[in-house]
């Protein structure tokens, strides 16, 4: 087993030679490597047939969460324009924090892919719920405004 072990890093070393793949966990560059993990992250490297899939079911499924947040509130802004320009006010701070959310979502794939079961699995938990959250938010924030 030790051989088809070594033979293996062998090959992987070959390969990562002449090829300029990205680590699988964070995105380093692994061309000239001498190891079999990664010296940004620390990932276990093995060289496969498989391709990842181009969009995991979590990172699909959050996205779906995220993306109705931003439709949501950002489509609420031109009904609020036409209650007059206070209005508005009132809904571009949960606005703004979808929109965060959504460029965080899809710059972070690499780095929450990387991430534990548990961990990812909380993530998508707070995706999903993050369109009532926002709404939650934004209710508050009208229901304030309107006691001053």
């Amino acid at each position: 087993m030790t051989g088809d072990n070594s033979s293996r890093e062998a090959v992987l070393r070959a390969f990562l030679a002449e090829h300029d793949e990205p680590c699988p966990g964070c995105g380093y560059s692994l061309l000239g490597i001498a190891t079999s993990v990664c010296p940004e992250c620390g990932h276990e490297l093995e060289l496969t047939l498989r391709r990842e899939q181009p969009a995991p079911r979590w990172y699909t499924v959050g996205l779906v969460g995220v993306a109705a947040a931003v439709g949501f509130h950002w489509g609420v802004l031109p009904v609020a324009l036409m209650f007059g320009s206070t209005a508005v006010f009132r809904f571009l701070p949960s606005a703004a924090v979808a929109l965060l959310a959504l460029v965080w979502w899809t710059r972070g794939k690499r780095r929450m892919a990387a991430l534990s079961v548990p961990v990812r699995s909380g993530l998508v938990s707070l995706a999903l719920s993050l369109p009532f959250l926002l709404f939650a938010m934004t209710f508050v924030v009208v229901v304030f405004f309107d006691a001053l």
